[in-house]
């Protein structure tokens, strides 16, 4: 990310299936329909796991995390916006994704913004950048479906790489 970061706001939109395994009345299709709401603010149980990942990369801010359960059944979709001290470009970010993420085969960066249905029933994460110069912030864009980027497809590729398999074996439909 550079130096000098000064705060990191993620604002993260979740289909049902990302708010918890344990059936609710908030995950209820009578309460999630034509809804969406803020949900684990002011401090969310995923922040330290954020700001513990910052920290392995020399940042220390703080981090404000607000989940929004969203009406889809499948699907994680976060801007996450980023106060630095210095700005780099949108398509200097692309080109350090491009850097970071060369190899990764579930992992791609691009222009347009993610949707979705961009990444529904996959096991791809697809990332992308802006940089809002009036107001002096970076905002980073991804999505996923949380049901197969998420554990289980993590799950399978780690398995994957600790048996000598190819990543993909498995998960080449998914891509």
């Amino acid at each position: 990310m550079g130096s000098g970061v000064r705060s990191v706001t993620v604002n993260a939109l979740s289909g049902v299936s990302g708010a918890g395994a344990k059936p609710s009345v908030k995950t209820g299709f009578v309460t999630a329909n034509e809804n969406a709401n803020a949900y684990g603010a002011p401090f969310h149980r995923h922040t330290p796991e954020i700001e513990t990942v910052l920290r392995r990369v020399g940042e220390t801010p703080e981090v404000t995390f607000v989940p929004h359960l969203i009406p889809v059944t499948r699907g994680e979709l976060e801007t996450i916006v980023v106060d630095l001290e210095e700005l780099p470009s949108a398509e200097e970010v692309l080109g350090w994704y491009a850097e970071d993420y060369a190899g990764w085969k579930f992992v791609e960066a691009r222009e347009e913004y993610p949707h979705i249905a961009h990444v529904a029933n996959t096991n791809r994460c697809r990332l992308s950048a802006a940089l809002d110069g009036r107001a002096g912030k970076l905002l980073l864009f991804a999505a996923l479906d949380n049901l197969l980027k998420g554990a289980s497809g993590a799950a399978v590729q780690n398995m994957n790489l600790a048996l000598g398999y190819e990543e993909d074996l498995g998960l080449e439909h998914l891509k």
